[in-house]
């Protein structure tokens, strides 16, 4: 039976490298941050933090009022292995040459269905 050093790493050592790499770069990100904001005085954080509230508010408010509003949308319904079975078939309209057998051919047609709400 081979020892604990002979097996390799656990995963706690697995668990604890993944955690150092993920505070590396969030302090690699931090200092960057750091760097490229130094020079915006305490006004222009504020008014930027203004800004960033107004439109995430802006935004989500019109997500709530979207999903509420009583709107007629159309509902797509997806049916798979729609026919008789015959991958071939070909629309009266549309006269086509007979396909060559490919992998589309083998694949099962699928209906799309649009409705009202």
């Amino acid at each position: 039976m081979k020892n604990k050093k002979e097996r390799g790493p656990g995963p706690e050592t697995a668990i604890a490298l993944i955690i150092r790499v993920l505070l590396r770069v969030q302090a690699k990100w931090a200092k960057w941050m750091e760097r490229r904001t130094a020079n915006i005085p305490p006004n222009g954080m504020y008014l930027l933090l203004l800004l960033l509230v107004l439109c995430s508010a802006t935004y989500n408010g019109w997500v709530i009022y979207d999903s509420l509003s009583d709107r007629e949308r159309p509902v797509t319904f997806v049916n798979g292995s729609v026919g008789n079975g015959n991958h071939n078939e070909v629309n009266d309209e549309k006269k086509a040459a007979p396909s060559q057998n490919t992998i589309m051919d083998s694949m099962p047609k699928t209906e799309i269905q649009t409705q009202k709400k």
